[in-house]
């Protein structure tokens, strides 16, 4: 067991010896004392064999008709040859650090919060007066606290509140402005009304009164509860209507099954693996044999706060991809159960399928589609708001007090 371990580490060649019956040459080797770690008769004219790297030159001075050529290596030389090959991304690996460094202190893009276009404007200027502008390097902490402190100042008419936040290379800004005299009082309507086009089915209203009834067909946007409050049929006031509206929802899917698929299933083989991630790039670290194909468990052992690097340790599972074809019954089925499956995740508690209906087959490129008609039972409840807006005067009140 020590010696298979140690083996492991030893430099080895892989050869490949053509000719006339090469195991004649195969006992010659073996009569001068030379070990074969193993042997594989590839075909009757050729052999391939692994002996010691140090063993290489006593093979060579044996060899007569035979022709000898070297296919593989293993051990420290494999290991090698393995990081030589990432000599390239390493190069770029570091340059994309540098790259990546002068980014990071570079700002892309200033984000003014408000919805006031002349204070987006001034702050914008102001800002740029102060340097701080897009593709221009990021201040430090102390030189933002001192433009926000100018800013204010020379804006006092129009700026009560300033604050500068970086959040990687964007910096976004809020602010606060200076209230006037007159104010705004706003005050809200609510009333509950159909998200989609429907029948409706039940509702369950807990303010408001209820304008339809089970049974009536409503289109998106109709009232179905109102905030209204009436006195012989003039409007004096309103409350915020609430509620729970279920309706009959109908739904066209279609859906694409192949007669030829892929389909895979697990090995029972596994094995951890370690991958560094750089930008959109993944890259396993000593691992020599990959699954062709594997299903991946990852979990992130390092992440860098601001460049995209990561270090990833994962747990790969081999899986075996076989081809199968199915006759149009077992694709028709297979297909209504995905259509089904496809609708049924975008419903949620208290919503189900109450009907289906297939509507049309065709065939197209070795593939069948098929349209079905749903018939969903469904929360169909939305609100609508409207602001009535009245004007105060603060100074008239001051007044009166």
């Amino acid at each position: 067991m020590k010696n298979e371990f140690l083996r492991k580490f030893q430099n080895t060649y892989v050869l490949k010896i053509t000719g006339k019956n090469p195991r004649n040459f195969i006992r010659k080797i073996i009569s001068h004392s030379i070990e074969i770690y193993s042997l594989k008769q590839v075909h009757p004219s050729y052999i391939q064999i692994r002996i010691a790297k140090k063993d290489y030159p006593k093979i060579m001075d044996l060899k007569t008709i035979y022709d000898i050529k070297i296919v593989d290596v293993g051990g420290i030389i494999r290991v090698k040859r393995k990081l030589l090959s990432y000599q390239t991304f390493l190069c770029a690996f570091l340059f994309g650090i540098f790259l990546l460094f002068f980014l990071s202190h570079l700002v892309f893009s200033i984000e003014i919060v408000d919805t006031n276009k002349e204070i987006r404007t001034l702050l914008l200027d102001e800002l740029e007066k102060y340097g701080l502008s897009k593709y221009h390097f990021r201040k430090s902490y102390s030189q933002i606290q001192k433009i926000k402190e100018n800013i204010i100042q020379e804006n006092k008419d129009k700026i009560e509140w300033l604050e500068i936040e970086r959040i990687g290379t964007k910096y976004v800004v809020r602010v606060e402005r200076r209230k006037k005299e007159k104010e705004k009082e706003k005050i809200g309507q609510k009333d509950v009304i159909s998200k989609k086009s429907a029948v409706i089915l039940k509702i369950d209203a807990q303010n408001g009164e209820i304008v339809k009834s089970v049974g009536d067909y409503v289109e998106k946007g109709e009232t179905i509860i109102s905030g209204a409050i009436k006195l012989n049929d003039e409007v004096k006031g309103y409350i915020g209507a609430s509620g729970k509206v279920y309706g009959e929802v109908w739904y066209k899917v279609s859906v694409t099954y192949p007669y030829k698929r892929d389909e895979s299933y697990q090995t029972g083989k596994s094995k951890k693996v370690y991958t560094l991630s750089f930008l959109h790039n993944r890259f396993e670290l000593f691992n020599f044999d990959s699954y062709k194909n594997k299903d991946i468990e990852s979990k992130i052992i390092w992440k860098h706060t601001f460049l995209p690097i990561s270090f990833t340790k994962e747990l790969q599972r081999e899986k075996k991809v076989i081809k199968k074809t199915y006759t149009k019954k077992e694709a028709t089925i297979n297909a209504l159960k995905l259509a089904k499956e496809k609708l049924s995740r975008t419903l949620h508690v208290n919503e189900y399928i109450m009907d289906q209906k297939s509507l049309k087959v065709t065939e197209k490129n070795s593939k069948i589609v098929i349209d079905v008609f749903y018939t969903v039972y469904e929360d169909i409840t939305d609100t609508k708001e409207t602001e009535i807006e009245i004007i105060k005067d603060k100074s008239l009140e001051e007044k009166e007090e």
